[in-house]
């Protein structure tokens, strides 16, 4: 029988802050999978996000777009769907943007609609 190797890290989350446990739990399992794959063992090393989840409905919700739109951002910006945490910090910066930019719209929108329910009630 061949001797295999299976880890996996835990499924991260996309639309909550990078902590130092991502950092640890990739890191773990990444030196465990080198260390079996160099004694010779057939390794399996699994990672990846949930892009699926109630949380990533929530979070595109909050940020006034559609649950697609933000696992196809974060699709863009991490292809392999294996988060590193270098590229964890990036992602939530530029969804940190994202959110300020949309709050920023949601703020246009509203000024928009009552400057428009101003003007309708001065034409008439």
């Amino acid at each position: 029988m061949e001797n295999a190797f299976y880890i996996t890290t835990p499924i991260y989350y996309v639309n909550a802050s990078p902590h130092i446990g991502h950092a640890y739990t990739t890191i773990v399992a990444d030196v465990l999978a080198r260390y079996h794959r160099l004694r010779g063992c057939r390794t399996f090393f699994v990672t990846g996000t949930d892009e699926h989840g109630d949380k990533i409905a929530e979070a595109a919700r909050n940020l006034g777009i559609h649950a697609t739109q933000l696992r196809r951002w974060v699709k863009d910006r991490v292809p392999d769907s294996s988060p590193t945490p270098a590229n964890l910090v990036q992602l939530q910066a530029e969804l940190k943007q994202l959110r300020r930019e949309n709050e920023r719209l949601r703020m246009e929108r509203e000024i928009l609609k009552k400057a428009a329910a101003f003007f309708a009630k001065e034409s008439v």
